[in-house]
């Protein structure tokens, strides 16, 4: 068994144990597609040097980017918990995991910033 199969192993066991299944809509607006992430609806980015907050508090959905066969893209919409969020971000961490950064949206697509939350 090979790095990236240890690192899949591990990401599919978090991924089942504390991730939820949501709905992605990619940019283009052609259908959606299934798939389980892991929520943080309180994320904080921390600067490992300073050890400070250098983003504020946003939306968060970690996902294993072995489970997908399609590729999430900035602008995408994610729906969850009754919710849509907006992607603004996709951060992936060389693993086979990616963040996606995300702002939560109403019902016409307008995008809801928080105060302290800045854009990539």
């Amino acid at each position: 068994m090979d790095f990236r199969d240890r690192v899949n192993r591990v990401l599919k066991s978090c991924t089942n144990t504390f991730g939820e299944e949501v709905l992605y809509y990619p940019p283009d607006k052609n259908g959606s597609f299934k798939l389980r992430g892991i929520f943080d609806n309180d994320y904080q980015a921390i600067d490992p040097d300073t050890e400070q907050v250098i983003s504020g508090n946003q939306p968060v959905l970690g996902v294993n980017l072995f489970d997908l066969d399609f590729e999430i893209k900035k602008d995408g919409l994610i729906k969850l918990r009754n919710l849509t969020y907006k992607i603004y971000d996709v951060r992936e961490d060389g693993q086979g995991g990616a963040s996606l950064l995300m702002h939560k949206c109403d019902h016409g697509q307008k995008v809801f910033k928080k105060k302290n939350s800045r854009s990539a």
